[in-house]
């Protein structure tokens, strides 16, 4: 995916990854990846919803937090952004 992507075919590896998922149950890994390139993509809300997935699966998922943060800085929503980074600190591993 981060081939198609980084090759300018982002569009390709979200509409890839997206349909992959009705056919197998993504990992943790792969539900991040797909959020980033939605995150690339400028679709926040898809991004945010895929990082809440990720978590839900997998609460203690440093990177999950860090690129919630991220949209929240974005999008110019400064406390969700730091308590979204606070969490990816306290669950980041040293």
């Amino acid at each position: 995916c981060y081939c198609l992507d980084s090759s300018g075919n982002r569009k390709t590896a979200v509409e890839l990854l997206g349909k992959a998922f009705s056919y197998i149950s993504p990992s943790v890994d792969l539900r991040l990846i797909y959020g980033v390139l939605l995150y690339r993509q400028q679709n926040f809300d898809e991004a945010l919803s895929q990082f809440r997935i990720a978590l839900e699966e997998s609460p203690d998922d440093w990177r999950a937090y860090k690129n919630m943060g991220m949209i929240y800085k974005k999008r110019g929503i400064k406390d969700f952004a730091d308590k979204y980074f606070s969490r990816a600190a306290q669950f980041k591993p040293s």
